[in-house]
């Protein structure tokens, strides 16, 4: 299995993935040396929490981030204006170019933005020496790069038989990536790593620590005699198009351990990050590539379960990731099968009606030391754990191979894809006013959370960017806000807005329409701005559109497949 790794550019590296044949006594060690590394991440993650919280609680930094904020609540609205001012400016230059006309900006505007720039100069001076003092407190207790590599090189001197330098250190530049984000971008709280979730150790070359011989098909890891071992890896016995043969042969740029949940405990995989591109497959016979990039546009209409799409030969609206919600269920019946567990074993820290005990009003027997809950965790809720685990990883696995499938069938419809810019995190929040009813009942604040984690669309989208990419198409995103596509009349140019539960769109003349597939059809036929829709070319390719969607309709309400409520579709008698 090939994937991309995120950590550089689209087409200069992948990863294949090969499993590794480890004898009991090798797991042990590789269970020894995760346990290790994920210890030596905690101490570093604890010293540097440790650094923050004593330069976080100085008056110096205190009064130095009180006058950044103030500078910002002064400045913001006219950095906002400016910003808005150029967009403005830049599309009136964009359209004035198009069709040949010169640009000249208005006096008014010239002098609104000389005053917005004057503003923003302000700021800059104003700014520089509070950042100046930030930087320098930041860089006096400690936070760079190098420093938490020389602290992690402190806890590593106790375990050099098990964990190499070159792993060492890429922990520690992970933890520094999480600490770096706090301090100068937008990171969340800063947190402890639970060994359940420490699931991959690497190096950074494939000459020390972790090293991969492509002759023997082994993998060396550890140091010394005792704790140095190599342990085979598998090769893929059926290769029909030289897929693994040809990225075998490619530079190794580092190695990868990860190690993935099954019901009866770990499993260990090798990671190759390898130079250049996922090898493409082809026919070995014809040498025809299996999945090339068609002609023509394709409109993308995507939400939390489903996927329509609108091309010039095809129109279909499908579920994502189907057969996900299956694996979905039984989570939630294992789940329940813990909670009962975890009662039974733990009676004290429960009512007798099974609503768990605040933390505050448990006896001090139930807490430990750090105020936390000492959970009893007996050897069949153990067992559940694991299986609770694995059923995660085969679901991740079984929805990612569903999205690369539903990829390349997509590939052959088109080379210049459409969709709308979703923003899937703010989807899956709750709702933050609280409504009630008609008859007075509040309504439940939950939104799309349960569907966006269980279908992934994020994912997916990510996954066919970057293939249509790989293979030279284009994939712009509409500029949601504006476009409107839901909204959208194209025989009237004029926008309806309409419920959600709303699935069918009534045009003008009375036609009647899936409302996702209209948005696909809609989306397909932007203009070159991104925020609006091409009218004429609408008109054009309409009735061919019509005749595929009445033809997508019968066939989904023809199937035996079960369809999600937002289709809003019924299924024939």
């Amino acid at each position: 299995m090939s994937s991309w790794n995120k950590d550089v550019e689209v087409g200069e590296r992948c990863v294949l993935e090969l499993p590794m044949m480890a004898t009991k006594a090798q797991r042990d060690l590789l269970d020894k040396i995760f346990r290790v590394a994920n210890d030596m991440k905690n101490y570093l993650i604890g010293w540097y929490k440790k650094q923050l919280t004593e330069m976080t609680r100085t008056r110096r930094w205190r009064e130095n981030q009180r006058s950044l904020a103030d500078l910002h609540k002064e400045y913001d609205p006219d950095l906002a204006k400016l910003e808005k001012l150029d967009a403005a400016i830049k599309l009136e230059e964009e359209h004035c170019a198009k069709f040949g006309t010169p640009f000249k900006l208005s006096h008014k505007k010239t002098k609104q933005r000389a005053e917005l720039v004057a503003r923003a100069q302000e700021f800059k001076k104003k700014q520089k020496p509070l950042i100046a003092v930030r930087n320098e407190m930041i860089k006096r207790y400690g936070f760079s790069k190098n420093d938490f590599e020389k602290r992690m090189s402190i806890y590593r001197s106790s375990y050099t038989a098990l964990v190499g330098s070159a792993v060492a250190q890429r922990i520690a530049d992970n933890v520094w990536i999480m600490f770096d984000a706090y301090l100068y971008s937008n990171g969340r709280k800063i947190s402890f790593s639970k060994f359940s979730k420490f699931l991959s150790v690497e190096g950074k070359s494939n000459g020390a620590n972790i090293i991969f011989n492509k002759k023997e098909m082994t993998l060396s890891i550890g140091t010394g005699k005792r704790h140095k071992t190599e342990i085979k890896v598998k090769k893929s016995k059926k290769d029909p198009y030289g897929y693994e043969a040809e990225a075998i042969s490619r530079k190794i740029c580092y190695c990868r351990i990860v190690r993935k949940a099954y019901p009866e405990g770990w499993r260990y995989f090798l990671q190759l990050v390898l130079d250049g591109p996922p090898p493409v497959k082809a026919d070995p016979k014809t040498g025809e590539v299996l999945h090339s990039l068609g002609k023509g546009r394709v409109g993308l209409d995507i939400g939390p379960q489903t996927l329509a799409y609108s091309a010039e030969k095809d129109v279909n609206l499908v579920e994502l990731a189907e057969g996900a919600q299956n694996m979905q269920d039984e989570i939630r019946r294992l789940k329940r099968a813990m909670d009962r567990s975890r009662q039974a074993s733990n009676p004290g820290m429960f009512y007798p009606d099974g609503q768990i005990i605040p933390r505050n009003r448990l006896p001090a027997e139930l807490l430990d030391r750090r105020g936390r809950r000492k959970w009893v965790k007996s050897k069949h809720y153990r067992q559940m754990e694991m299986r609770l685990r694995s059923i995660y990883r085969r679901q991740a696995a079984f929805r990612k191979h569903q999205h690369h499938r539903m990829a390349n069938a997509m590939l052959p419809l088109g080379d210049k894809f459409f969709v709308e810019d979703m923003r899937w995190r703010a989807l899956a929040k709750r709702a933050k006013k609280t409504r009630r009813n008609k008859k007075g009942k509040f309504l439940s604040k939950k939104r799309y959370g349960k569907s966006i984690a269980n279908k992934s669309p994020g994912s997916f989208l990510t996954i066919l960017e970057e293939k249509v990419v790989r293979f030279g198409g284009t994939f712009q995103r509409i500029v949601t806000w504006e476009a409107k596509a839901s909204q959208f009349d194209h025989q009237t140019g004029k926008y309806n807005p309409k419920k959600l539960s709303q699935r069918w769109h009534i045009l003008s003349d009375g036609t009647k329409i899936q409302r996702d597939l209209y948005s696909a059809f809609l989306i397909q036929h932007t203009n070159a701005d991104l925020k609006s829709f091409d009218q004429s070319s609408c008109d054009r390719d309409f009735r061919a559109f019509m005749v595929m969607h009445d033809r997508a309709i019968g066939r989904l309400k023809a199937s035996n497949k079960y369809l999600p409520s937002s289709m809003g579709i019924k299924k024939s008698a």
